[in-house]
């Protein structure tokens, strides 16, 4: 998903390359060209500053009819509504006829540039979500690749990927696109020049900047969003790329899927919420991160204090003492602390078998080497006010009359399953620590009609674009994982954001 502002950088180039010169920021509205002008298998008129060919030509005018059938209607003096019942697939009229100059008359109006710009920016979020289907991250990279998509198609997108070094940066996929013969992309050279230029301008310059609002806990669970990748099964892959996508590179060196990964993982989380400078830049490297730290005025050398959620904890384990001044080898996010039990739960990239997962550490534990401890913002810095649950929603943990008895043979996943949910919404619910250990004649609460609960946990969808209090979702928080805490009419608060994200929007893990 682009942020807001990469999306009309995208649109302005499109233009500029379909009808705009070469030009960013150029469009014609207005541009016709008759069939088989460009290339001899265009077999239909294309129309408009983003050049929409046979039935998408159609449907921008559709498009335009129903947004203001009255302009559409007055400027209609030959018979276009008419033809809007046909295939346009071979649809072939001259730039002189009435016909033709009726349709110029139409996209160029105020209501047509408006829909030309709306129509563009869905096939534009439409062309991203396919390449980040494809493995593609980067900002960037993904405005590359739609580019690809608008000018040859899904095949011709995935012929150049299929080329390219990875990870799929802008570089290497322009890099590749130079070498390809295919269709359209491999033979207009100049364009592919033009938008690698102005993305190299633009997009390093304008990339969005969230670093003031973020907090503590969104780092967390964010983190808490990767538990359970894996070096082994690759599903780390995603944190590597990740990484690797943020220019310039730490030392310009690009992480390998088979490297040690934990700074990687602590830095891409920070990445990933638009957040870099909190942490003095991206490393890769445990021992350069604490020159980083140092660098930026947020590291602490005493191992022995209490730390707090959201501080950056870095071992050495070449020491097992405090004061631990050694050569720090791996580091993790402080989640959650318990100073009653005297200790801390830190979620770390690349621990034993390369996992992603938690390590609970006693305070003032010997192999501490110290502490980062980034200038977050305060949580109070939410999007929301905090809001009171609507009727009658409960507060506290879901009530509910609906209870099953485990019998013999059941598991965890088969009951799940009959009531059309998920074996975490059990686990949460009923507070069971072993998923795999349930009882006969135990007593398991179910999850209401609504599945969600105060306490489970969900995930943002990338499609979501708005809170239901109407802000923008910001980049970060797509694709991240929260606690619901509290219940509200066909919306939930999720935790860590302190704001309301429509149901509709949340997926249930």
């Amino acid at each position: 998903m682009l942020t807001k502002k990469n999306m009309e950088i995208l649109v302005k180039i499109i233009y500029a390359v379909e009808t705009g010169g070469q030009v960013y920021g150029g469009a014609d509205y207005k541009a016709f060209i008759e069939a088989y002008h460009n290339t001899p298998t265009e077999t239909a008129i294309t129309i408009g500053a983003g050049q929409w060919f046979a039935n998408e030509a159609k449907r921008l005018l559709s498009e335009i009819l129903k947004k203001d059938p009255a302009t559409f209607e007055k400027l209609d003096t030959a018979g276009v509504k008419a033809d809007l019942d046909k295939d346009w697939q071979n649809y072939q009229i001259k730039k002189t006829s009435a016909k033709a100059k009726a349709i110029i008359k139409i996209i160029s109006s105020a209501s047509g540039k408006k829909v030309q710009d709306a129509l563009v920016e869905d096939q534009m979020k439409d062309y991203v979500a396919e390449a980040e289907k494809l493995g593609v991250t980067d900002q960037a990279a993904l405005m590359m690749c739609a580019n690809f998509r608008h000018q040859g198609g899904y095949s011709a997108m995935k012929r150049v990927l299929g080329k390219t070094q990875k990870p799929y940066t802008l570089d290497h996929i322009y890099s590749a696109c130079k070498t390809d013969t295919g269709n359209q992309v491999g033979a207009y050279k100049s364009r592919q020049k033009f938008v690698y230029t102005a993305l190299k301008e633009r997009v390093e310059e304008e990339k969005e900047v969230t670093t003031m609002g973020v907090t503590a806990q969104q780092i967390i669970d964010i983190m808490e969003g990767w538990m359970g990748m894996s070096r082994a099964n690759g599903t780390h892959k995603p944190i590597i790329d990740l990484y690797n996508s943020h220019k310039p590179l730490a030392r310009g060196y690009a992480v390998t899927y088979s490297d040690s990964y934990c700074d990687t993982t602590v830095s891409a989380a920070f990445i990933k919420a638009g957040a870099v400078d909190l942490i003095g830049g991206t490393e890769c490297g445990v021992e350069e991160h604490i020159k980083l730290f140092k660098k930026a005025g947020i590291w602490n050398e005493d191992g022995s204090i209490t730390p707090e959620p959201g501080y950056i904890c870095c071992y050495n384990w070449d020491d097992g003492t405090q004061p631990n001044d050694g050569y720090a080898d791996h580091i993790g996010v402080v989640k959650s602390v318990d100073k009653k039990a005297g200790n801390f739960v830190v979620s770390e990239g690349n621990m034993s078998g390369g996992i992603v997962g938690h390590r609970t550490v006693p305070i003032g534990w010997g192999y501490i080497r110290g502490f980062a401890c980034p200038k977050y913002a305060k949580a109070t810095n939410s999007t929301t006010t905090t809001e009171k649950p609507q009727n009658g929603a409960n507060t506290g943990s879901q009530s509910t009359s609906k209870t099953y008895t485990v019998k013999a043979g059941d598991t965890l996943s088969k009951i799940a399953k009959k009531y059309n949910t998920t074996v975490q919404v059990l686990v949460d619910l009923n507070g069971i620590k072993n998923k795999d250990l349930i009882h006969v004649g135990d007593k398991i609460k179910l999850p209401g009609s609504t599945g969600f609960f105060v306490g489970c946990r969900v995930r943002v969808n990338r499609t979501a674009e708005r809170y239901a209090t109407g802000q923008k979702i910001a980049s970060f928080v797509k694709g991240s994982t929260y606690t619901v805490k509290q219940v509200g009419s066909g919306k939930c608060l999720l935790s860590g954001i302190m704001s309301w994200v429509k149901n509709e929007d949340l997926t249930l893990l």
